[in-house]
């Protein structure tokens, strides 16, 4: 699909979601095209050293844009490890070697022969699909509320008819994780194991253009120079740098300009670091969230204040590879707290059962301004 088409289609969908729910889905969908660039070059790289070798080779060292099982590609190997654990990213490596030996004579190579950008371009869909789905679902409360089976459901089937690439596969999945966990693992399920892609191989070539890799290397060194710019992980920082170099290097070599079409993901990922990192919409906090958590432990916290019917929290992201993983962690406060919504606090205290709920009973609360990075990083 045309990348430009899939920016038209978005925006006038945007159009009718507040303007910085709009701003967050372009961050999240732009973060997911910075995580995915090393892994992409990465596995250029080894697609071309598995070159001669075996078949099955080639499409696990691919980066899961082409007709092959997307579950095989190394960079959605690496980000399934990364984002979702060793088990989630064994399953579905299993997942995908099973795919391809029932499929294997109609199956073709992942992403073989793609190019850098142009494998940044097939990756689009998936990021705008996973910025949506991290800020426009939330506040679907019907959705969010659906019974875990058909949360399921819905992820299963979305995976198997978007059919997203290796590493797109693990950012939609990622961005449902933080809102509704059943979706998430649907798709993971399906996608490049079970989708369409197995059945009906899908030409992604879009083309390249010497801007398209300029503009890829200045936003590039944008987010690296900030040191991940709320955007990434800032260990991703190192690997940020060394595209700048490969796609600084690509537009001096290449002579001619190119295909329009191929600016599309450059142009996002650039507006995205220029426009600056706002905050995911604010979560329904019903209960605290810390992991391992337990009553009487003593805690530190700083998050932004919300209320609700049933009390205040702290809310605070926490991002794991990029903010298109992000999930909240929640503090629930046990008594309300005399500051307007949306301020940063930093609480002491203890947590403590209520009614099976684990809450702050807060020694001090005591406002504070807002964080130069609002995430944390796992």
């Amino acid at each position: 699909m045309n990348p430009l088409l899939i920016v038209v289609a978005v925006v006038a969908l945007l159009a009718l979601v507040p303007i910085a729910t709009a701003h967050a889905a372009l961050s999240t969908a732009a973060a997911t095209l910075f995580e995915g660039m090393p892994l992409i070059l990465a596995s250029r790289l080894a697609e071309r050293a598995f070159r001669t070798r075996a078949a099955m080779l080639v499409a696990l060292a691919g980066c899961g844009c082409g007709g092959a099982p997307a579950a095989l590609s190394f960079a959605g190997l690496v980000a399934a490890w990364w984002t979702f654990g060793p088990l989630t990213a064994v399953l579905r490596l299993g997942g995908g070697i099973s795919a391809w030996l029932l499929l294997r004579r109609s199956a073709h190579p992942a992403g073989h022969g793609d190019s850098l950008l142009t494998s940044l371009n097939a990756l689009l869909p998936c990021a705008v699909l996973g910025g949506l789905a991290a800020n426009v679902l939330p506040s679907l409360g019907g959705l969010a509320r659906a019974a875990p089976w058909e949360q399921f459901a819905l992820g299963a089937a979305l995976g198997a008819t978007a059919a997203p690439c290796g590493l797109g596969a693990i950012a939609v999945a990622a961005a449902l994780h933080a809102t509704m966990p059943p979706a998430g693992f649907g798709v993971l399920c399906t996608a490049g194991i079970a989708d369409a892609r197995l059945l009906l191989h899908r030409d992604r070539q879009c083309g390249e253009h010497r801007f398209g890799y300029a503009i890829a290397a200045a936003a590039c060194a944008l987010v690296a120079a900030h040191g991940g710019d709320a955007l990434v992980n800032p260990r991703w920082c190192a690997a940020l740098w060394v595209c700048c170099a490969a796609c600084a290097w690509r537009a001096v070599r290449m002579r001619a300009a190119g295909a329009p079409a191929a600016l599309t993901a450059p142009a996002a990922m650039l507006v995205a670091a220029l426009a600056g990192t706002p905050l995911p919409p604010e979560p329904i906090a019903t209960a605290t969230t810390l992991s391992g958590a337990y009553a009487g432990e003593r805690v530190d916290f700083t998050g932004r204040l919300t209320h609700r019917p049933d009390g205040d929290a702290l809310v605070r992201y926490a991002i794991t590879c990029c903010r298109a993983d992000a999930a909240p962690v929640i503090v629930r406060l046990d008594r309300r707290a005399a500051f307007a919504p949306g301020t940063w606090l930093h609480a002491r205290g203890s947590l403590v059962d209520r009614a099976g709920d684990l809450r702050l009973a807060s020694g001090s609360l005591d406002a504070i301004s807002a964080p130069g990075d609002p995430f944390v990083y796992r």
